[in-house]
């Protein structure tokens, strides 16, 4: 299953959080699917989105570096995650705990990283950039 990690600075928001967690990422997006010109299907949960969604996505841009991670996880897997969270809003609080461990962590909302995390059934992760190493382990 691939993760694509976005690298973007367009927005205050993708700076600060990747320039607050020591690295080049700011958001993350398990791939469900590939279409044609760059385009994925990918889950995750978005701030932009206010939560658990699926979206279409142009990857093949400068903006996200793709991975390719194995550790027998399917799409079908992410989907059920999917299914399960759908709906589920943002959690700001819980992406904030990396800099703030006392915020209370919403069993009920999810943010970028942590959505992904649990879909390769990893440890929560506070930030695409800690997601990034987790997971270099098993690139291939």
């Amino acid at each position: 299953m691939q993760v694509a990690f976005y690298k973007g600075r367009k927005r205050l928001a993708n700076r600060v959080i990747a320039d607050m967690t020591g690295g080049p990422f700011s958001h993350v997006e398990a791939v469900l699917q590939h279409y044609p010109n760059g385009w994925a299907l990918c889950v995750s949960a978005s701030m932009m989105d206010g939560g658990v969604r699926v979206k279409l996505i142009n990857i093949a841009t400068k903006d996200w570096l793709l991975m390719t991670v194995d550790m027998g996880i399917t799409a079908e897997d992410a989907w059920q995650w999917f299914w399960q969270h759908s709906g589920a809003k943002y959690d700001y609080t819980g992406a904030m705990r990396y800099r703030v461990p006392f915020l209370k962590q919403s069993q009920k909302k999810k943010y970028c990283s942590e959505a992904v995390a649990e879909i390769f059934r990893l440890p929560k992760s506070n930030h695409p950039n800690g997601l990034y190493k987790d997971l270099l382990r098993y690139a291939v």
